[in-house]
């Protein structure tokens, strides 16, 4: 014990003491009052206070003890069920003296529902003013002195109630509670609340019953009034209200009446309101219905003078109005028979008690209108203003109409009996007959004039739409319409209507043209307008056809033509229309030669022209026409390829730009009479004795000229072609033969020196020479012996003469102008004859240009095309190779034999077959010169064209393919295609209710199937070159039922777990514990109270 407790136990006994142990029993509750639901557990705990007693115990009618010899004792009951019980805690000290102490114990028990009635009934319908009791019934509760019961309307406490019955037992407690509704009670909603408060050491509990809405019914009340205006709803007359709403019905004479119809005067009379609601009451009404005096005279009346008349006003009102007549405001009576004096204008009043209203009437005498004045035919200049006058006299006064094409420029004005027609800013559509008619109630008249604008001529108000149809041979069909402008609409007289080439009328607006034979349409468009009568306009109408064929040939049939004479190439293009449009371009390489226009075209098989079917200018449907080109070519122009270009200008209404066919490439060959190059043949050649000369003569001509050697007898040369080697002088003649004409040079030899033999001792750096037109040229030639007396150089341009005294002798040229140039190195020895060595020169030309010809339009698999590379300007054309890419590969390289060593144009042709790999492939050619090793001379390239190749659909994986359905893994089909145009994609599916599944896509190349079913799948792929199928076959995977069975398994074993782990950690109420054993509710867990 610790020295604080036993301090109490001493301070305790020592009171005890002092008091004579009555005052104050020495024992301790803990706690002194509990607060204890039924059948819950309690436990209070007593202990002493002092340490000098006999025992403590319990005495209780449930769960007592005898006395124990202990310091503490707890009296705990499990289940505390005994509503009167009073427990008592007692001890003994001192000598056997006893005392008490006695815990309060509220034992409580709370319904979990209470309940609200009322005397109304089941329906819950109270009658206005009628007294209802209100029941709130709370069963089962204790302590019930406890309990307050309140009563609720909507949200506003109305009533409580308390209790002070002294029964600890529960009880059923009722209260019930006076209430008198009122009609606004009906559709409020009523409750009862009841508390249970249980002070500060219990709950304060509380529960609210369901909502009890209540209906109360009244009425029904009838309120009305007598007099109405009218069209007043029947129903306003009245104001009915109740509860339940009350039927109202309305009576007169015996019959229903609907009470949303609308007064009139006529319904005055007795009617009968009967409502039924609550209960039934009637109301008989007497109704008036008030409308003001309604005058109705004729605003205008006419006579003739001195005739009786029928003028007469009606008048209506309630109450009845009188009716009065005024003349220039006094009060009048009309005679029977009106004159001229009577024609005033008069005010008829009409009143009554409502108000008073009044009318007037003219009253007038009629004569006819006279002869038209002051109208006659008009000019104007157009721009320019002018007007028509139109004046006539009658009474009444006349009133006029024009007739007339009423533009917007002129406007009509009638002012003090007078029309006019103003007309302003003149066009071409006021020009025509215009008509005044003055008219009144007596008669007529009229006259017509006829206006012109002058400088400008009449149009017709028609519009055609499209103005110019121009659309191709057997195209879709397509129709025009006609109409009239929006001031012809104002001014048609029946309507419009097209009149074909043989004078029939459609008698529609609207015309449909077939293009597959509508070659000679010119239809018309007619309609008649006012003013103008009938005019009509035409559609400008062009049916075209692209040529069927467009070649290309010499007149004569010729490969071949002689340079400087005329020829003639042709141009056939057939199946063209009309060929008045053809326009026919000649080229010679990328050079445009001629354009030529119809004028200059010419009908194939016509004789002469305006001849039925010959005139371009009239026929309209296809011909076959051609055009013809004189030219003069000269050597430079052979082998150059020509072509024509047909093309339809069908102007601005036509295809843009306009449709063109050209010809297949020709090549023309030009022959020419031969030219002996005299350069490399002079007329006198000298000839080292002993050293064989080769006389060669070269020859240009076309075709290849046939060279033939002629001398004396006495010579002995040797002839190898067109080379002839000589050793003694004389004269030879060489002649050029070829089908054109024949040339004789004639050469002189003579002989100079000696020769020392094949072995000259001379050494040439460098020992050949490639050299550019116009760059310098360098060479040394260097002696190898010193037993000479000089040496020289020996070329057609800047030659060095025989120098003595040196051993090396250097040629240099400082601008090579000469493309046949030639340089021999001489040596004179000191003994022996002169030795002469050659150096090899080779005079070349990069090209200026390299032009490739471009492609009209894209390609077309499997469609051949043809390009045409032009190298300009390059020498010599025997090194000359033009080589084609495309990519990165080379298709081709074309070489260009020949003898010409100056500068020459040069084409190749390259004829290929589009495929779909070429496509945005780019291809060029190139020019080089090739000269062998050690020479590297750039080639010359032209631009590159990207080729566009149209191809149709083809699939990356073309085989159809299988796909198996899968738990977990999307369908995934993939259809992906390749093609130009871009290809569109639409998907098939093996069930039609695919297709109607919201956000579905079809036209994307994969497909993942909102909705997976088995099938077949197919995917559409096409574009303007075709179109490509592909299947996809969609099956349902086996079923694998050890899987299933697997799954059932685990589920079961899953299921038996979760049962013992519930049985094992599962508490009473529901909660979830690990300590599940050593826990009971209402129960401590230490030995402190509860």
């Amino acid at each position: 014990m610790s020295p604080e407790t036993s301090c109490v136990l001493i301070f305790a006994a020592l009171l005890l003491v002092a008091t004579g142990g009555r005052a104050l029993c020495p024992i301790e509750l803990s706690p002194p009052s509990v607060v204890v639901r039924y059948g819950d557990p309690v436990a209070i705990n007593c202990s002493a206070l002092i340490n000098q007693h006999q025992g403590i115990g319990w005495e209780s009618t449930q769960e007592g003890t005898g006395l124990i010899k202990v310091s503490h004792l707890t009296w705990t009951v499990k289940r505390l069920t005994d509503w009167n019980i009073s427990p008592l805690c007692f001890i003994y000290h001192g000598t056997n003296q006893q005392c008490t102490s006695k815990p309060t114990i509220v034992l409580y028990t709370f319904p979990d529902s209470i309940h609200i009635s009322s005397t109304a009934g089941s329906d819950r319908t109270m009658k206005e003013s009628t007294a209802y009791n209100f029941t709130c019934y709370v069963p089962n509760v204790a302590p019930v002195r406890m309990l307050t019961v309140r009563l609720y309307r909507g949200n506003t406490i109305i009533h409580t109630d308390t209790f002070n019955h002294p029964t600890k037992e529960a009880v059923n407690q009722s209260a019930a509670i006076s209430f008198v509704p009122s009609r606004e009670d009906s559709g409020v909603t009523f409750k009862c609340e009841a508390v249970l408060d249980l002070g500060s050491r219990g709950p304060k509990l509380s529960k609210i019953s369901e909502p009890y809405e209540v209906t109360v019914h009244y009425g029904p009340v009838i309120r009305c009034v007598n007099e109405t205006f009218e069209w007043k709803p029947l129903g306003d007359l009245c104001n009915v209200t109740g509860n339940p709403a009350p039927r109202v019905l309305w009576r007169k004479d015996g019959n229903r009446i609907d009470p949303a119809v609308r007064l009139s005067r006529e319904n005055a009379g007795t009617y009968v309101v009967e409502a039924e609601g609550a209960s039934v009451i009637r109301e008989v009404i007497d109704l008036a219905v008030l409308y003001k005096p309604e005058l109705s005279c004729p605003s205008v009346y006419t006579v003739l003078e001195h005739m009786p008349h029928n003028l007469t006003c009606t008048v209506e009102g309630y109450p009845k109005p009188n009716i009065i007549w005024y003349k220039e405001g006094e009060e009048v009576v009309l005679p029977e028979y009106l004159t001229r004096r009577d024609a005033r204008q008069y005010l008829v009043a009409a009143e009554n008690m409502l108000a008073t209203v009044s009318a007037t009437v003219d009253i007038t005498v009629f004569y006819p209108p006279s002869q038209v004045a002051e109208l006659e035919d008009m000019e104007v200049e157009v721009g320019s203003s002018g007007g028509l006058k139109c004046s006539s006299t009658g009474n009444p006064r006349p009133q006029y109409m024009w007739n007339y094409y009423q533009a917007d420029n002129v406007m009509e004005e009638n002012d003090d009996g007078v029309s006019r027609l103003m007309i302003d800013n003149a066009t071409a559509l006021n020009t025509g007959s215009y008509t005044c008619r003055a008219w009144n109630d007596r008669g007529n008249t009229s006259k017509t004039v006829r206006v012109h604008v002058k400088g400008a001529q009449q149009e017709c108000p028609i519009e055609i739409t499209p103005e110019k149809m121009v659309i191709p041979y057997q195209s879709k069909g397509q129709s025009v319409t006609c109409r009239p402008t929006t001031s012809g609409s104002r001014n048609i007289e029946g309507k419009v209507s097209w009149q074909l080439q043989d004078g029939n009328k459609t008698g529609s607006s609207e015309l449909s043209v077939d293009p597959s034979k509508d070659w000679d349409l010119q239809p018309i468009c007619t309609a008649t307008f006012r003013g103008i009568g009938p005019c009509s306009k035409p559609l400008h109408f062009t049916l075209y056809k692209t040529p069927d064929h467009v070649s290309i040939r010499a007149v004569d049939h010729l490969s071949a033509v002689v340079e400087n004479k005329q020829f003639q190439l042709q141009c056939n293009i057939t199946g063209v229309a009309p060929a008045r449009h053809l326009t026919v371009r000649w080229y010679q390489g990328n050079k445009t030669l001629q354009t030529v226009g119809k004028e200059s075209l010419h009908v194939t098989g016509c004789p002469r022209e305006h001849v039925s079917g010959c005139d371009m200018s009239v026929t309209r449907s296809p011909m076959n026409v051609f055009a013809i080109i004189t030219l003069t070519l000269d050597r430079s122009d052979s082998g150059t390829t020509f072509w024509c270009e047909a093309q339809l200008d069908l102007g601005p209404a036509g295809p843009q730009p306009p449709p063109k066919m050209m010809s297949s490439p020709l090549n023309i060959t030009v022959y020419y009479k031969p030219t002996i190059n005299t350069t490399k043949l002079p007329k006198v050649i000298p000839v080292f004795r002993g050293y064989p000369e080769e006389l060669i003569c070269e020859a240009d001509g076309h075709p290849p000229p046939n060279i033939q050697w002629s001398y004396s007898k006495d010579k002995v040369p040797h002839v190898s072609q067109d080379t002839l080697l000589v050793t003694e002088a004389g004269y030879y003649n060489c002649s050029a033969t070829n089908e054109v004409d024949s040339i004789v040079h004639v050469v002189e030899v003579i002989l100079k020196g000696k020769h020392a033999g094949s072995n000259c001792p001379v050494k040439i750096s460098p020992p050949s020479v490639v050299v550019r037109f116009r760059d310098p040229l360098w060479a040394n030639c260097t002696a190898l012996t010193d037993q000479i007396q000089g040496m020289g150089w020996e070329a057609s341009q800047e030659g060095k003469p025989l120098t003595t005294g040196v051993t090396s002798l250097a040629l240099d040229i400082k601008t090579v102008t000469d493309w046949e140039l030639r340089a021999f190195c001489f040596i004179n020895r000191l003994v022996g004859a002169q030795c002469v060595r050659e150096l090899p020169i080779t005079v070349y030309k990069t090209p200026d240009n390299v032009l490739m010809s471009d492609i009209s339009g894209p390609l077309v698999q499997g469609r051949q095309f043809q390009m045409r590379c032009d190298v300009f300007n390059v020498a010599p054309v025997n090194k000359l190779s033009v080589r084609w890419y495309k990519g990165s590969e080379r298709v081709k390289t074309d070489t260009f034999p020949g003898t010409t060593l100056k500068p020459v144009n040069k084409s190749s042709v390259l004829t290929l077959s589009a495929h779909r790999d070429d496509h945005e492939q780019s291809i060029w050619c190139e020019a080089a010169l090739t000269f062998g090793p050690g020479t590297d001379i750039p080639a010359s390239q032209s631009q590159a064209y990207k080729m566009e190749v149209l191809f149709p659909p083809a699939f990356s994986n073309a085989t159809d393919e299988e796909h198996e359905l899968r738990d977990g893994s999307p369908l995934i089909l993939n259809c992906n295609a390749s093609g130009n145009p871009a290809p569109v994609y639409s998907w098939t599916f093996p069930d039609p209710i695919q297709l109607t599944i919201r956000n579905q896509t079809t036209h994307l190349p994969v497909l993942m199937p909102i909705l997976e079913l088995p099938g077949v799948y197919k995917c559409n792929v096409s574009n303007s070159q075709g179109t490509a199928i592909k299947s996809f076959t969609v099956i349902e995977p086996e079923r694998d039922r050890s899987t299933f069975a697997a799954m059932v398994g685990a589920f079961v074993a899953a299921g038996i777990l979760l049962a013992i782990v519930g049985i094992h950690f599962v508490t009473p109420d529901g909660t979830f514990a690990f300590n599940k054993g050593s826990y009971q509710r209402g129960r401590p867990t230490s030995s402190g109270p509860v």
